[in-house]
């Protein structure tokens, strides 16, 4: 089965491309942490394949762990990078949100910038 790292480096290449803050992209970290989940469980179920002992894991049991930490990175990271650039709204803006950032916002990121003020 195997993971498809195109939904996250989308992500990371919206925010590359942006002027400041592309708009939050919710739907598409669902189906990453969706994506994540079910290799997760498939990895639950191919535990046999692991020797924990002499740390021998299939190829297959690797590539899957690896993945999946690689696709959960990214989309911290996209987090982070937003973050980032909200608190930097924050400090040039003396606490006004213009209307074009404001509207690229997400509702936890609208809390978060409140708060942050």
């Amino acid at each position: 089965r195997g993971m498809s790292h195109e939904k996250p480096l989308s992500l990371l290449k919206e925010m590359k491309g942006a002027k400041f803050l592309p708009k939050f992209n919710e739907a598409k970290l669902k189906e990453i942490a969706l994506e994540i989940g079910k290799t997760y469980e498939e990895l639950k179920t191919k535990g046999s394949d692991v020797n924990f002992k002499t740390k021998e894991w299939s190829p297959y049991f690797a590539y899957l762990t690896f993945s999946m930490q690689r696709d959960k990175r990214i989309a911290l990271a996209y987090l982070n990078e937003r973050l980032s650039r909200l608190s930097k709204v924050c400090w040039e803006t003396a606490a006004h949100v213009p209307p074009a950032i404001k509207d690229s916002m997400g509702i936890l990121e609208t809390q978060y910038y409140d708060e942050y003020r």
